[in-house]
């Protein structure tokens, strides 16, 4: 940008700030005729305030950042908000295609879009996708873009995700900030093809791209995120869409979305499944320390019942002897900080989510885990302790029994506290048993390499490569 272009930015940013102070000051978020004012019939910023509200780059000014985010749904992309019209601004926004220009070259390109890919988020889902989308360029040589919808895109978090897991890269990489507002327009040609991280992302291409362009990685079922809402609705109906392909992490996750009263129809089709690597250094097998640890993890999306469930379960055994104050320490996992608190006086330290490297180092640390989630099949945070020699007990897998278990190491049980109590005692007990630990990861079915993971993915993804 020339001096000219900075000075008239810096008046904008002047302007918007006078604007934040009056909304502030009027409280306008909740006066009606001002958000008619500012926003149009779509509910969407009016051109004129647009340039006010929003940078070249399309990041939100500081000013207007708390007033606009809440107005647009934008604070809860995945549906949750206690009022109608931020869920309804939400799936506005869900469904807000993105700015594009035709490019008329023949450049052969993948594009991720996702939410964000900042250090914190780079786990599970966010972390595959950008080694998919790295190792499936490598394979057709292409170009590639990562597309973030909701954060300015970390440079630096794709080469630490792929140098965490081993993995050389050198395609070109273009990193492009979309917002659902106020972004530029990005090009898109006719050998353009998208790698979509959720229901939201894909529903927001489906409105950009024809459906034969994207592919939909799955690396969880999105519809126990909104359990018989109106955003399992919209998810169940996007799994039907007329898509390329839909990538889904592990068999077992295969199994849950095609099967059953809920299965959607025509699925099997168009799915490709994969197992997921784990690539990380094992575990110490020697005592580290006086104390030992255990890591209590709730998927953020999981409802209060599995929070309450595993405190309840600690409680309980502390009181019949199973867990030693003296001996035991609590790691807890949480994004909202929430104050954890036991009957008995147990050391609890709180931990918000960490980046890559440190939350590696983290979990190395640890002594035993419990994950639990709405699922009946492993996330990731199960299979990183497991793979590392850490034995963790969570939810019920037995719907699965045709299945080979990931590893030994890993307890998975029913959600009654009967049941959740016999597999802590089994977990403490496991605990105890390094050299057991260790033979139980060394015999392990959990994949160590991401080239071997797609291998099949990536075979069938080329295949249909545009020629």
């Amino acid at each position: 940008m020339n001096d000219s272009g900075v000075f008239g930015d810096n008046i904008l940013t002047y302007i918007s700030h006078h604007i934040g102070k009056f909304i502030s000051r009027s409280n306008a978020r909740s006066s009606s005729w001002k958000h008619k004012l500012l926003f149009d019939r779509q509910h969407l910023p009016r051109s004129i305030f647009r340039r006010l509200a929003y940078r070249r780059d399309g990041s939100t000014r500081p000013a207007l950042q708390s007033w606009l985010a809440p107005e647009l749904g934008m604070t809860n992309i995945s549906g949750k908000s206690e009022t109608d019209k931020p869920w309804l601004n939400t799936c506005r926004m869900a469904h807000r295609a993105l700015a594009t220009f035709p490019e008329t070259s023949d450049l052969h390109r993948i594009n991720v879009v996702t939410d964000n890919i900042s250090h914190s988020s780079l786990f599970g889902g966010v972390a595959t996708s950008l080694i998919l989308a790295a190792l499936w360029a490598d394979k057709v040589k292409a170009y590639l873009r990562i597309i973030t919808r909701t954060q300015k895109p970390d440079q630096t978090s794709l080469g630490i995700v792929l140098a965490a897991n081993g993995i050389e890269f050198t395609r070109p990489v273009d990193f492009r900030f979309c917002p659902h507002i106020g972004g530029r327009e990005i090009s898109v040609g006719p050998n353009d093809i998208f790698l979509t991280t959720s229901w939201w992302t894909t529903r927001c291409l489906l409105n950009t791209v024809p459906p034969d362009r994207i592919v939909f990685l799955l690396n969880e079922d999105e519809e126990t995120l909104f359990p018989k809402s109106k955003n399992y609705i919209r998810t169940n109906s996007t799994l039907n869409e007329p898509i390329r392909n839909i990538v889904i992490n592990s068999h077992l996750l295969y199994s849950h979305i095609t099967e059953g009263a809920d299965a959607a129809p025509g699925l099997s089709q168009k799915v490709l499944t994969f197992q997921p690597a784990f690539t990380h250094i094992p575990r110490s097998f020697e005592k580290q320390s006086k104390k030992r640890k255990l890591l209590l993890y709730v998927q953020p999306q999981s409802s209060g019942v599995n929070i309450n469930n595993c405190i309840d379960i600690i409680d309980a055994a502390v009181k019949n002897s199973l867990l030693n104050k003296n001996d035991w320490e609590i790691y807890f996992i949480d994004q909202k900080s929430r104050k954890v608190t036991f009957h008995e006086d147990l050391d609890v330290h709180l931990r918000k989510p960490m980046h890559w490297a440190e939350y590696i180092h983290f979990i190395r640390k640890m002594d035993a885990g419990i994950s639990f989630t709405n699922t009946s099949f492993p996330t990731s945070l199960p299979l990183d302790l497991a793979s590392i020699g850490v034995p963790v007990m969570t939810n019920d897998l037995s719907e699965h029994k045709d299945n080979v278990p990931y590893s030994d190491n890993i307890i998975s049980v029913p959600s009654t506290k009967e049941d959740m109590l016999d597999g802590l005692r089994r977990l403490i007990d496991l605990s105890g048993d390094l050299p057991r630990c260790a033979a139980q990861m060394r015999s392990d079915h959990i994949q160590r390499s991401w080239e071997e993971a797609f291998a099949p993915t990536l075979a069938a993804l080329e295949a249909a490569w545009p020629k």
